[in-house]
């Protein structure tokens, strides 16, 4: 297994692209360009949190001495940033409206990363051996590939159910996404 897939590495870079993808959503004013940095922003997001949901979470609730604290915490912030990218998404939202959700969806995503950048993460690099950090990693890169991309209505909290309901919407969305709009 290659240390550059640990589960820290994967999820640390996931952070950095979607602070960067937040970065280029808040900075462009083009109408059809956000709409596409909001769509991959919002596909990066739930990827992320699905992955995490199924592979990070469960591993600090196991591992960790204050997991179960952390994994509810980490889950309530999930959907609290979901609910964040659903209501960015509707056509009646105004400028201003739309000002203040990226500004609190950029809150919300520094305090994410903060979160497991400074605790969970190390804590966990320290609680786990190298061969387990790499394998949660791979887990992480799988469950990205198979995840949906658009806000979940609804997310388990058990990592197996999480595994088959984001296997079935990933797999809709996608089939979705990829029609013709003339059909």
């Amino acid at each position: 297994m290659n240390s550059s897939d640990s589960i820290d590495t994967v999820l640390r870079s996931d952070h950095a692209a979607i602070k960067r993808a937040l970065g280029d959503l808040r900075a462009n004013a083009d109408p059809t360009v956000t709409g596409e940095l909001f769509e991959q922003l919002c596909a990066d997001l739930v990827r992320h949190f699905v992955a995490e949901e199924q592979y990070l979470l469960p591993a600090v609730r196991d591992h960790l001495p204050d997991g179960d604290n952390t994994f509810e915490a980490s889950f309530a912030e999930h959907r609290q940033i979901e609910e964040l990218l659903r209501k960015l998404d509707h056509d009646d939202t105004n400028d201003e409206q739309i000002g203040a959700a990226l500004g609190e969806l950029s809150d919300a995503v520094d305090a994410h990363v903060v979160a497991q950048e400074a605790h969970a993460l190390p804590a966990l690099v320290q609680a786990v051996d190298a061969d387990e950090l790499a394998e949660l990693g791979e887990g992480v890169l799988g469950a990205e590939q198979l995840a949906p991309t658009h806000p979940r209505a609804f997310a388990p909290k058990s990592a197996t159910v999480s595994k088959v309901t984001s296997w079935l919407a990933g797999l809709v969305e996608k089939s979705l996404d990829a029609r013709d709009p003339d059909d």
